[in-house]
Formats: structure tokens, sequence, C-alpha cells
């Protein structure tokens, strides 16, 4: 059995003549090619996510311009928007114990929620949070500063495991909650 070996000296390297017939580039050649041949294509669902994040971004900028007009500063105007959406989450938490079981107040909260949730996926971060950034110029988020009781370093990682560990066992007090309205009356039902 006859074994097939090729020499260093018999391989074939384009040359420009070679290259020129073959369709292949070599040397200062291939770096004349433009550099939309290797680039690769995003999808538009990629450009359309990101114009809806940007589009939800500044609608929150604005927002926050707009109800706390009294602020001299943008400085000013994101830390307000900080507190404010720090209390958004407990003030949602506390009006759906407020309302009465089956009343559609709580339904819608618990819509919001999930919805809140799904952005947070969707947008990777929060969209309010990123009006924070674009105002005060900072990086900090809510979390940063309880984070940075317990001597942990703030990063990306540990605000986003934060942000599900406290909202997604929050979101799941209040289904179960909202189902406990329909199941707890069936059962006095059947009690009775």
């Amino acid at each position: 059995m006859e074994e097939s070996t090729i020499k260093e000296e018999d391989k074939i390297y384009p040359t420009k003549e070679t290259a020129a017939t073959s369709g292949t580039a070599t040397g200062a050649e291939s770096k004349q090619q433009p550099a939309t041949d290797t680039k690769k294509q995003t999808p538009q669902s990629h450009h359309i996510m990101k114009s809806l994040k940007r589009f939800c971004t500044n609608f929150f900028v604005e927002f926050a311009r707009i109800i706390f007009f009294w602020l001299p500063t943008d400085e000013l105007k994101g830390h307000a928007l900080l507190v404010l959406h720090g209390c958004l989450g407990f003030i949602m938490f506390i009006s759906f114990f407020l309302f009465p079981p089956r009343h559609i107040v709580r339904f819608l909260i618990l819509v919001i929620g999930f919805c809140v949730i799904f952005s947070q996926v969707l947008f990777n971060g929060c969209v309010i949070t990123k009006a924070e950034h674009i105002l005060t110029g900072k990086k900090n988020t809510l979390f940063d500063y309880a984070i940075e009781l317990f001597d942990i370093e703030p990063s990306n990682k540990v605000r986003m495991f934060t942000t599900f560990a406290t909202f997604v066992p929050s979101m799941g007090v209040l289904f179960a909650a909202f189902l406990s309205d329909f199941w707890w009356t069936r059962t006095a039902y059947l009690i009775v």
C-alpha cells in the first residue's frame, strides 16, 4: 500500500497570477477587500428591539424631565427618578392587597408585574434604570446602594441576580394571592 504524502515544495500557494484567475486574493489585495464581505449582518429584529428599547428609554427620560420640572439639573432629575423607581415596586405590592379579592385592579397589577419581568429579559435590563443612567451620567442602579452595604462589588451579574431575587419572589406572592382569591371561595362553598 502506497502512502501519498505531499512535500512542502509540491504545495501550491496562490500567487498574484493564480489569484486573479482563481478568484482568491493574496497579501495586499486581501487587505483591500471591503469590510462588508466579512462583516456579520444583524437581523432586522435586532434593530427593531434596539429601536424599541431606545424609544422606551427616551420616553422615561422625557417623563422625568416633565414630572420633575422644578429640579434645575438632569442629574437631580435622574436621582428623583431613582427614588420614584424604588418606590413603585412597594406601591404596587401594597396596593395589590388594598383591593378586595377578585378586583380588576389586582389583575392589572399582576399583568403590569409580568410585563416588567418580560421587559427585563427582552431589553436586557430595566429601561427606567437606563433612563436614570442617561440623566445622572453615572452607572449606579437602585440596588447598588444595598449591594455595597454587604461589601460586594456591584457588577452586571450581581445586579441582575439581585433584581430577579427580589422581584420574582414578590411576583410569586402576588400570583399566589391572586390564585387563592378563586381557590378559597370554591373551597369555602364546598365546606359550607
